[in-house]
């Protein structure tokens, strides 16, 4: 056998053995706390680990004048299967059949406009103190999320009508991009810590990672429509995902 043969197998040996090694080690996802995949679905802890998903969902937030409320669902939550957070069947499911729910009521405590007021040509900047509880229903008691209508009211009355499992507050900031009359893509961030967390009993499995302390990053998009500009009033349609800071 020539050097040239014998190298090119050492090097397809030693490609085999970095394989076996990578192929043994945990895979991107979720782990558990014993080691175990508990997310079963869904993005995982960064490269770092220094954050790691805690839920995933979609929302309303309807404001009027200097107040807000958020309201709607979730629709992964770590730790469980995305399927036992709904009475009906995945990927049809929607607000109607979650059984977890959240609302959030805020105060602005500032709100700065950049730009000469016209579409494409402004940002709204709002600073928002929030409150935030949820909540487990079962069985769900419907509500809806979408564009405001005789058939979707602005009301976030079902999505509190379960029996309250965890809280948190903290501070929320989003930023309004206007891109045409009455519309806007809007993003927002938001650092809030659970002040109250689920309880082994209540109906529902427990929540690994739901902790009083625990400290929560919570990122959005969504797009804005101003429906009363002397209220000023306005809704928006948002999806998002909470982070935990570790």
């Amino acid at each position: 056998m020539s050097w040239k043969r014998a190298s090119i197998l050492t090097w397809v040996q030693y490609l085999v053995v970095i394989a076996l090694v990578f192929a043994g080690s945990t895979p991107a996802g979720y782990a558990g706390q014993d080691g175990s995949d508990e997310g079963r679905r869904g993005p995982g802890p960064s490269a770092q680990n220094e954050e790691l998903t805690l839920f995933d969902f979609v929302g309303h937030i309807k404001q009027d004048g200097l107040t807000v409320v958020a309201y709607g669902y979730l629709t992964h939550v770590y730790g469980m299967d995305d399927q036992d957070l709904f009475t009906g069947r995945l990927p049809l499911a929607s607000e109607a059949d979650a059984k977890y729910t959240f609302v959030t009521r805020g105060t602005f405590e500032s709100r700065f406009v950049v730009g000469d007021g016209t579409p494409g040509n402004n940002i709204i900047t709002i600073s928002t103190t929030v409150s935030s509880t949820f909540y487990f229903r079962d069985p769900p008691s419907g509500g809806c999320v979408g564009v405001p209508s005789s058939s979707c009211p602005e009301d976030p009355s079902p999505f509190e009508s379960g029996t309250p499992i965890a809280a948190a507050a903290g501070r929320n900031s989003d930023v309004n991009n206007i891109q045409g009359p009455n519309k806007g893509v809007l993003t927002g961030s938001g650092a809030v810590t659970l002040t109250e967390a689920p309880s082994k009993r209540g109906g529902h499995p427990p929540l690994p990672l739901w902790k009083p302390g625990t400290k929560i990053r919570i990122n959005y998009v969504g797009e804005a429509t101003r429906t009363d500009p002397a209220g000023p009033k306005s809704y928006s349609l948002i999806v998002g995902r909470a982070t935990v800071i570790r």
